[in-house]
């Protein structure tokens, strides 16, 4: 069904603040567009089509989504992209999972361009951070800027990491077991056909939520960073 690791959300106070984080370090973080919903986004992507979604309330409004934006921080949530949600949604039923009905999305970019695509929620709501929602991609977003960072791998440290491989494995993906954190490879070209998943801790040696390794084009590969609740670590991109 054509499984892969799309996007992680990232809760933020405000955007353009949580944009000048990412870019400090060396990441780009463009506008994304705005939801029908009331959320806004920021970018922080390459060429590859897996990225980090910064995301904000950008109404006053009251639903699900804003609300549920307003009362957290940090990672939230994630996206499994598959080519056909109607085949995926059969598979998680088949497993046991009880995933919710598609309901379109969409966003309108800065350029004017209208993004559109299906999701369902597989946890109890909205961005709900104990499983991972479901997207299909009808109108997909071009590729990213090229000299742009590339999603490597990815590490979870979820509620319940014997539930949320369950699922990856029903989707057909492939995780690591670590403890009580999960690994995924999301772009294994990026790290020049070597699968290599990094666990970082920060300053008070608690372990973050969500781990990214991140291919980029530089010289030399720089410290970990921790922006928003996730532990970036930076790879060199090898040429290819």
């Amino acid at each position: 069904m054509g499984a892969r690791f799309d996007h992680l959300v990232v809760a933020v106070a405000d955007l353009d603040e949580a944009a000048a984080r990412w870019r400090a370090a060396g990441l780009p973080a463009e506008r994304g567009g705005a939801h029908p919903v009331g959320t806004e986004n920021v970018l922080v992507r390459g060429p590859g089509p897996a990225y980090v979604e910064l995301i904000a309330a950008g109404s006053d409004e009251s639903n699900p989504w804003l609300d549920r934006i307003r009362s957290a921080r940090g990672p939230i949530s994630w996206a499994v992209a598959v080519d056909d949600l109607d085949e995926a949604r059969t598979a998680l039923e088949a497993a046991g999972f009880e995933p919710d009905p598609p309901v379109p999305g969409s966003r309108r970019t800065p350029a004017g361009d209208l993004l559109e695509w299906r999701v369902c929620d597989v946890g109890p709501g909205p961005y709900d951070g104990s499983l991972p929602f479901l997207i299909e991609w009808t109108t997909p977003m071009v590729a990213g800027p090229a000299d742009g960072p590339v999603v490597a791998t990815v590490v979870w440290t979820p509620t319940d990491p014997d539930r949320v491989a369950e699922m990856l494995v029903a989707l057909g993906l492939d995780p690591v077991r670590h403890d009580e954190s999960l690994g995924l490879v999301v772009d294994e070209s990026a790290v020049g056909g070597t699968a290599r998943w990094s666990m970082v801790w920060d300053d008070d040696g608690s372990v973050p939520a969500v781990t990214l390794e991140l291919a980029v084009r530089e010289a030399d590969a720089v410290p970990a960073v921790v922006l928003d609740g996730v532990a970036v670590v930076r790879w060199p991109a090898r040429p290819g």
